[in-house]
């Protein structure tokens, strides 16, 4: 599945870049890298600290991404377009489809109501 979530993510960032690119809306090249990284750390990490920290961020993550779609979408409609809501809302629906796996991988930690609670993740098990 974590596959799969990795390909989502690149198919997300090929239609976010074609759509930015139709309008000439210019990218952060610094951005992409930082969270390329970022994934890779997390990625990398569950092999060292076991899955609870890297799956919460991940989880931290995708509700993110959740929201930008929707900014998007509503950035669009502001100056007049709206040829692209299927796809950005598509493209959340998929990210919330993420952001429950990785709850469900770590939702009966006993360690995640403290994250949750340390990281304004809102109720116990949010």
């Amino acid at each position: 599945m974590v596959n799969q979530i990795e390909r989502d993510e690149w198919d997300h960032g090929q239609n976010v870049w074609m759509i930015m690119d139709k309008y000439g809306i210019p990218f952060s090249r610094y951005l992409e890298w930082k969270f390329h990284i970022i994934g890779k750390l997390i990625s990398i990490s569950c092999h060292f600290i076991g899955r609870l920290m890297p799956y919460f961020l991940a989880r931290k993550l995708e509700r993110l991404n959740v929201c930008e779609s929707f900014v998007m979408i509503r950035r669009f409609h502001t100056i007049g377009i709206t040829a692209h809501n299927a796809v950005l809302h598509e493209m959340s629906i998929t990210e919330k489809e993420h952001e429950v796996y990785f709850l469900q991988i770590i939702y009966n930690d006993l360690w995640l109501p403290f994250l949750n609670r340390c990281s304004s993740g809102g109720g116990v098990r949010s």
